[in-house]
C-alpha cells in the first residue's frame, strides 16, 4: 500500500491461490516401523500456507490391521488418529457402530456404565453417541477404554431420585480426524507427514502404497 501524487491511498492485494498436492508414498521402499513411531514426510508446506484439509488413498493395501497417523510436526495426528490403510480406497476417518442397552435405575448423581465394540477405535478419537430414545435430561458420554472398545456412561445429574431411562439402540460414531475441522494456518516451514501407529496394534507399514493429499492456499 502506498500514497499517490494526490494523496490518495492505493491498495495491492495478495493474490491467493488455492491447490490440491499429492504425493505417492510407496512403503517397500520407505518402510517405517511402528514400535518406534517412524515418519514418512509426504507434502512439503511454506510459512504463510493454510492447509484446509490432508487425506489418505489406499492404491494397494498394507498388511492387516496396520495403521497411520496423519499430521505434522507439533500434532502428528491432526488429519487422522490411527488410520486403517489395510484395504484400498480412501482411509476411514469415521467409524460407525450401534448397540442396544437398556439401562439400571439411576439415582441422583448416580450413573451407568455399558461397552460398545468398535473396530478401529484407538486413544485420541472422538467419540460421539447419539441415543435412540428421549434421555430424561441425562449426561451421556463416550470415550475410548482401549482398542476397539468404547465406554458410554449415563449419569443423572437431573435433581430426581431415581430415573429409569427406556432400553434403545445407541449410535456410536467415532471421529478419527478431530481437528480436521480447523484450517491449520502454517507459521514456519514443516511438511505433512505419514506415522505408523501401535494405536491397534504394533504393526510394521512396510508394504502397500498410499496418496497423501492436501488441500492448501498458498500466496
Amino acid at each position: 500500500m502506498k500514497l499517490s501524487n494526490d494523496n490518495r491511498i492505493r491498495v495491492y492485494h495478495a493474490q491467493e491461490f488455492e491447490f490440491i498436492f499429492k504425493q505417492r508414498v510407496f512403503f517397500e521402499r520407505d518402510p517405517i516401523d511402528a514400535g518406534r513411531g517412524l515418519f514418512v514426510e509426504a507434502i512439503p508446506v511454506l510459512s504463510g500456507d493454510v492447509v484446509l484439509n490432508s487425506w489418505v488413498n489406499i492404491i494397494r493395501a498394507a498388511a492387516s490391521r496396520a495403521t497411520i497417523d496423519v499430521g505434522y510436526g507439533a500434532i502428528p495426528n491432526y488429519w487422522g488418529n490411527g488410520l486403517f490403510i489395510d484395504t484400498v480406497g480412501p482411509a476411514k476417518t469415521t467409524i460407525h457402530a450401534a448397540k442396544t442397552h437398556n439401562f439400571d435405575q439411576l439415582a441422583k448423581r448416580g450413573s451407568d456404565v455399558f461397552e460398545v465394540e468398535v473396530e478401529g477405535a484407538a486413544y485420541g478419537d472422538q467419540v460421539i453417541v447419539l441415543p435412540a430414545n428421549d434421555i430424561l435430561g441425562m449426561i451421556l458420554t463416550g470415550n475410548v477404554l482401549s482398542h476397539d472398545r468404547v465406554e458410554i456412561t449415563m449419569t443423572n445429574l437431573t435433581g430426581d431420585n431415581v430415573l429409569n431411562p427406556a432400553s434403545g439402540e445407541f449410535q456410536v460414531i467415532i471421529n478419527k480426524a478431530p481437528m480436521a475441522a480447523f484450517p491449520w494456518i502454517v507459521t514456519e516451514s514443516d511438511t505433512i507427514d505419514v506415522k505408523a501407529t501401535i494405536d491397534t496394534r504394533d504393526v510394521d507399514v512396510d508394504s502397500g502404497i498410499i496418496d497423501v493429499y492436501a488441500r492448501i492456499i498458498r500466496i
